[in-house]
This record gives C-alpha cells, sequence and structure tokens, in this order.
C-alpha cells in the first residue's frame, strides 16, 4: 500500500512520542541491590512475565515478602528482574528497594538481604567477628529484614529472629 500522506516531520514526532514511552530507564537503585516484593497479599504471588504486558505468559512467580531480586532493565511501569534461577518482566510497583520496617525517615533500623549465598549454602553466624568464631546460627539465602546492629571492619553484628551474631559484610545487601 503506497504512503500517499507520508510527512518525515510528523514519522520523526511520532518515533520520538513512542519511544518516551517505551524508553528504557535505569531504576534507581543499582543493578546490584537487592529488592524485595512488597504490596502482594500473603496468599498470592508476583507474577513474571515474558514481555512488559499484564497480557503476555506467565513464565514464573514470587512469593511476597522475597528479597534476593535483582534488577535488570526498566521498561514503563514494568522491570525485567531475575530471581533464584526464573526471570521475566514484574510490574513495578510491586518491588521495593527499601525494607518497609524502615520507614523511610532515615532514623530507622538498618535492614539488609543475604546476598552472593549459593540456593543451597547458609551464611553462618558466628559469635565474634572472626572466621574461628563458634557458630550460633545460620541465615538462609536471600534472607531479607536482617537488622544490622554494629560494625567491626568486614563484619556486621545482626540480628534475624532469636539469632543475634556476627557475618560477613559482603554476604549482606542493602
Amino acid at each position: 500500500m503506497p504512503l500517499t500522506n507520508f510527512s518525515p516531520t510528523k514519522a520523526l514526532a511520532g518515533l520520538a512520542a513512542l519511544a518516551a514511552v517505551f524508553a528504557i530507564q535505569p531504576f534507581t537503585a543499582s543493578t546490584a541491590h537487592a529488592l524485595c516484593v512488597t504490596g502482594v497479599a500473603y496468599n498470592d504471588v508476583l507474577n513474571m512475565r515474558s514481555r512488559p504486558t499484564s497480557r503476555s505468559p506467565i513464565v514464573g512467580a514470587i512469593r511476597p515478602g522475597r528479597c534476593g531480586v535483582r534488577f535488570v532493565e526498566r521498561s514503563g511501569n514494568w522491570m525485567f528482574v531475575r530471581y533464584r534461577g526464573q526471570q521475566g518482566w514484574v510490574n513495578s510497583r510491586f518491588i521495593s528497594d527499601r525494607d518497609e520496617g524502615d520507614g523511610g525517615g532515615g532514623g530507622g533500623p538498618i535492614f539488609a538481604c543475604v546476598a552472593g549465598v549459593r540456593f543451597n549454602d547458609v551464611l553462618n553466624v558466628r559469635r565474634r567477628p572472626t572466621v574461628n568464631s563458634s557458630i550460633v546460627g545460620v541465615l538462609r539465602p536471600n534472607s531479607c529484614r536482617v537488622r544490622i546492629l554494629d560494625y567491626s571492619g568486614n563484619w556486621r553484628r545482626i540480628s534475624k529472629g532469636p539469632v543475634v551474631g556476627w557475618v560477613n559484610g559482603r554476604f549482606l545487601d542493602r
């Protein structure tokens, strides 16, 4: 079909408007930052989709409150993420880059997620900030709401439920 009313100026303007709508923008958190699922009912899941639209096929799911979600790219209100070997697009309104318990006031407790621990391993929590100290507990991979209490070099004194002790800070992601 021939283009009878083609206007290069209008075509460029239309492409610019379309590009603005579908622009891939960086998320405010760094790509190494562990994100958390928020605003999803306790008996539901956050669907991961093959494309950034609610009509595309579901390729995975993340349970509410889970952290350790890794941001890859953004398209409008959608984020392409990786989580425990799965990857797909999720609606960004259900992803948070800060712990909800903090309240955002800046003066609240500092929380982190366990990061860089293999899915079939654990992070040892030690009595003192040294690898030779006895183990007083363990944290599972991608555990979040780990409260940071103190610092000593690369070590962080943490609490998570009844467990209080020291972990290597390289395995915590804020």
